[in-house]
């Protein structure tokens, strides 16, 4: 994909208006809308708009999320998508040429009841291992001697996956719509030389 070249001009203002046409629309520039987008540009699926009603990417539910990014899930398909995330996050950098805030220090799942417990070794036996998930389990002793912060008054045991994390979801959607910005319209306000056949052709 062509590196991208970032300046905003005045000149849809002065009368030049966007295309009306495309082969994609995409709605909504977040986490998800900048992601589809630059997944369809790196397909060269044709030309593509992505609209965004704000004045910034990732003002919606983006810019108001956590940011947690984890496979400890209790079904296999909620499982089997975060896997594909974490590979994602993980290439990231090395895919795009930008630098990602995504900080890779796992997620402990702190378990209060046998219940819990029960509950948590089903999903590992029977999901996680299944899946490739490299999880550990952790007794009370475990839990103080990792995480020594933590009381383990009144805790069963935990489990552990190290390839969870936090990922600035604001910085993710920017990264994306910055490394396609050659390759579609952004609606807001700023066009940079458009593709609008997909071939690279304004």
């Amino acid at each position: 994909l062509p590196r991208p070249s970032f300046h905003c001009d005045n000149d849809r203002a002065q009368g030049e208006r966007m295309p009306q046409e495309f082969d994609y629309i995409v709605i909504g520039g977040g986490c998800i809308g900048a992601s589809t987008a630059y997944h369809l540009a790196k397909r060269k699926a044709g030309s593509i708009a992505l609209i965004e009603r704000n004045a910034f990417l990732g003002e919606e539910s983006t810019g108001k999320c956590a940011g947690g990014v984890r496979a400890q899930f209790s079904t296999e398909v909620n499982v089997r998508l975060s896997l594909l995330s974490l590979d994602c996050f993980e290439r990231f950098e090395r895919e795009l040429a930008h630098p990602l805030q995504f900080l890779q220090w796992g997620y402990t799942f702190l378990l209060a009841n046998s219940a819990q417990a029960a509950a948590f070794k089903g999903y590992r036996n029977n999901i996680w291992s299944k899946l490739g998930m490299q999880t550990d389990w952790l007794e009370p002793a475990d839990i103080a001697k990792r995480l020594p912060y933590v009381d383990t008054d009144g805790l069963v045991g935990a489990t552990f996956h190290k390839r969870d994390g936090f990922v600035d979801p604001m910085d993710k959607a920017c990264k994306c719509e910055a490394e396609t910005y050659n390759g579609f319209e952004d609606d807001d306000g700023c066009p940079d030389d458009p593709d609008t056949d997909g071939d690279g052709n304004s």
